[in-house]
């Protein structure tokens, strides 16, 4: 049976790390709800290994580009705020305009505890690793961050079908099922 929701993940053998974006909270992004003192714009400085960015890239924020985000208007999607972002790579030193920092809006706790999976930690602490979806706790929305791990977001089979014919580039999806833990960027590793 197909889960209703995959895991929108960046490719995970990207050309292009996020090292900084400025000053902004990153935690800010993660709440799933709309954000009042957005800046007009940002600036985000990539890794010095950056190739050229694709269209998707996780790092904790969700940075996509104008391809991609006429990609998700084109589908309905209305619960993302867009900061325009110029990504900004230091050797050589060039600039790549046309790209947001996106803020989805929308957490949703829908992961059934007593079919999902979990790693065992010291004391009573565990960590959430092959999720079950319960579809019906989702309230109508084709993209939303999960309660349960605030870092992830899901999207709808239909919404996965449709960004797959747009010829996207650095968009991985991921079964619920099979959600192991590893970040798609080393952000949240430290590396």
């Amino acid at each position: 049976m197909t889960e209703p929701f995959v895991l929108l993940r960046q490719d995970m053998n990207p050309d292009v790390w996020v090292a900084t974006v400025g000053d902004l909270d990153f935690t800010l992004f993660l709440t799933g709800m709309a954000i009042e003192a957005l800046p007009a714009s940002a600036r985000i400085e990539l890794g010095p290994e950056s190739k050229t960015p694709s269209d998707f890239l996780e790092s904790p924020y969700f940075i996509v580009s104008n391809r991609m985000r006429k990609a998700l208007d084109a589908f309905g999607i209305k619960n993302i705020q867009y900061v325009p972002a110029v990504l900004e790579q230091p050797d050589p030193k060039k600039q790549h305009m046309g790209y947001f920092l996106a803020n989805v809006i929308g957490l949703v706790s829908c992961v059934d505890p007593e079919r999902s999976t979990y790693q065992q930690l010291s004391g009573n602490k565990r960590l959430l690793r092959g999720m079950v979806i319960d579809a019906k706790a989702v309230p109508g929305l084709s993209l939303f961050r999960l309660k349960e791990n605030r870092r992830l977001v899901l999207i709808s089979q239909p919404l996965k079908l449709h960004l797959q014919t747009q010829g996207l580039q650095g968009l991985s999806f991921q079964d619920p099922l099979k959600f192991d833990g590893k970040p798609a960027s080393r952000f949240w590793t430290g590396g």
